[in-house]
């Protein structure tokens, strides 16, 4: 509310998927309450929603569970079991995937994400 006051305009992002999300061969949707209660708030307030958990489900089955494990900490560094958080190449993707939605909204911004 804060934010349209002031004439912004927020938009809300739905939260990544791990790949724990994986299940009988394929990427599912993970965080769903948190992601309804998102787009929930974005309907009540008029306000843009990025649907980033369903655009990840999408991308992640796109490219398969080998190419997605090297998107995750647990890929690239030895030892480790962090299947949540992102290297460089992850994160690369996950912002693209964030920057190709805000073009989509046409809002005044949309025009200058590359």
């Amino acid at each position: 509310e804060g934010a349209l006051e002031k004439g912004g305009t927020p938009i809300l992002v739905t939260t990544v998927i791990g790949l724990k999300a994986y299940s009988n061969g394929k990427f599912v949707n993970s965080y769903t309450n948190y992601c309804d209660a998102c787009k929930s708030m974005a309907s009540k307030y008029n306000i843009p929603c990025i649907d980033l958990n369903t655009l990840m489900v999408n991308h992640y089955n796109s490219i398969g569970y080998d190419a997605a494990y090297k998107y995750h900490l647990i890929g690239a560094v030895e030892g480790s079991t962090d299947t949540t958080h992102f290297t460089e190449t992850g994160a690369n993707a996950v912002a693209g995937l964030v920057a190709n939605a805000i073009k989509g909204l046409n809002l005044d911004i949309s025009a200058q994400v590359k």
